[in-house]
């Protein structure tokens, strides 16, 4: 029974000693163990002797190493097949989000500020594209509020009676409007302007 057990691949040791210590049976397969036990022997409520069992490491680290391969293999497959899911439904739709988004901030680089909503029905890009409209309209009015400003301004510097000029601080004329020009005896605003080297 003794030789019968250790021809199993997993038996690494076997040994059968009796009670005085003397071997009967010794097999020793000379590799290396992850687990050695020792019982008694009993016949009658006595004890008669001592087997000791270890099983072979080699058999162990085959079977993990198969389990661990194939664990590997079914997660490699896993994290595949998400990523190639993934990849098809989140481009596809995500694609005309991230588009209208895109052409929205090139509108707005190309000075396009009126700008209507370009349709992304996603929750979550709502904010987002609030934020950009939002921010299109506010720069549509103040764009709006400078130039009705600047053509006041211009309307106020041109039609005055009293002559208005801009100069640095070095005292050089950069700008006069025709009652400056008429102040000084010339006929029209260019004419003052060219005699002062402005144009």
């Amino acid at each position: 029974m003794a030789r019968a057990t250790t021809m199993d691949a997993g038996v690494g040791l076997l040994e059968l000693r009796d009670v005085r210590g003397e071997v009967w049976f010794a097999y020793d397969a000379g590799k290396p163990l992850f687990i050695t036990r020792e019982a008694q022997i009993r016949h009658d409520g006595q004890v008669i002797g001592f087997v000791s069992l270890g099983l072979d490491d080699g058999a162990r680290r085959r079977a993990l190493a198969g389990t661990g391969l194939a664990a590997a293999g079914v997660a490699l497959v896993i994290i595949l097949a998400q990523y190639c899911l993934a990849r098809r439904l989140l481009g596809t739709l995500l694609r005309k989000p991230f588009a209208a988004l895109d052409s929205l901030v090139g509108a707005y680089a190309r000075g396009q500020y009126a700008q209507t909503d370009p349709g992304v029905y996603y929750t979550e890009f709502a904010p987002l594209v609030d934020a950009f409209l939002g921010m299109g309209q506010t720069i549509e009015r103040q764009v709006n509020a400078l130039a009705e400003s600047e053509e006041k301004y211009r309307l106020i510097f041109n039609h005055s009676p009293v002559g208005i000029f801009c100069s640095t601080l070095d005292g050089e004329l950069l700008e006069g409007n025709a009652a400056l020009g008429n102040m000084f005896g010339y006929a029209t605003r260019e004419e003052f302007l060219s005699s002062t080297g402005l144009r």
